[in-house]
């Protein structure tokens, strides 16, 4: 059985790996499309090279690391455990973005590793199939804010439209599999559990959100025949449990993204 890296986002994602309130109030309701934003999650997450990818960082360090605009990313963590606890200051009036567990497939990146061919040729269809598999064996997503529980209708599972993404040198993929080479790759799509929360007040607040896919996911030939997969893929077991210390700054004071 081989294990595929069309992985999930350990927050996931980690891969990462990665909202705000004016208030302690659970009132999350998306302001923008929860889609669109999940493909600009994953093109964010393997764009940065692995030495400041933030589903490498134990810290927090690299929480700015390729952020912009009023929306940042958190992600999850690429560890033997899916547990971390970070530190991470943003300007006020940012809203936060997170998975808290997600799963992607695509027909190029890791395949030659994983199935030996050098791809596969999966319709959309068929890749909206395994990533769906792979989270409908998700339980127990739960998300608090300053330990306040986010009511399960504002964690929205969503698909993602198909979307694009590069990879850098010394990308983050290249941990997992030889063939993830740098480059632009297209037809990806993501499945998951997903939040956008709006601005915290200035000061500190803390955010923490976890989910479990307890056992791994199988998918056989068969199940996606437009794929002539060879053997089966295997979404593996993942248990992200992830916890953000966040400083809210006011206006003009030193932070912000790199």
């Amino acid at each position: 059985m081989r294990r595929t890296t069309q992985w999930y986002s350990m927050s996931a994602l980690a891969l990462v790996a990665v909202g705000l309130f004016v208030s302690t109030e659970t009132n999350a309701k998306p302001t923008q499309k929860l889609e669109s934003l999940g493909a600009a999650w994953w093109q964010w997450v393997l764009s940065i090279p692995t030495d400041e990818n933030p589903l490498f960082d134990e810290t927090g360090a690299n929480c700015d690391v390729g952020q912009s605009g009023h929306v940042w990313n958190l992600a999850g963590v690429l560890n033997a455990t899916g547990t971390v606890i970070r530190a991470c200051t943003i300007p006020v009036g940012t809203k936060l973005f997170f998975p808290v567990i997600n799963a992607e497939a695509d027909n190029f990146v890791c395949i030659q590793d994983l199935l030996g061919v050098p791809d596969l040729h999966c319709s959309e269809e068929d890749l909206r199939y395994m990533v769906q598999k792979s989270i409908d064996s998700v339980v127990g997503v739960e998300v608090t804010i300053d330990g306040v529980p986010v009511a399960a209708e504002d964690i929205l599972r969503v698909q993602t439209p198909a979307f694009s993404f590069t990879l850098p040198e010394n990308n983050v993929l290249q941990n997992f599999c030889a063939d993830a080479a740098p480059g632009t790759y297209t037809g990806a799509v993501s499945d998951g559990y997903w939040v956008l929360l709006p601005p915290f007040s200035v000061g500190e607040h803390t955010v923490q959100f976890a989910g479990q896919s307890p056992v791994p996911v199988i998918v056989q030939p068969e199940e996606v025949p437009s794929c002539e997969m060879p053997g089966p893929l295997e979404f593996p077991s993942a248990s992200p449990n992830i916890t953000y210390n966040i400083t809210v700054t006011p206006t003009g004071v030193g932070v912000g993204p790199r």
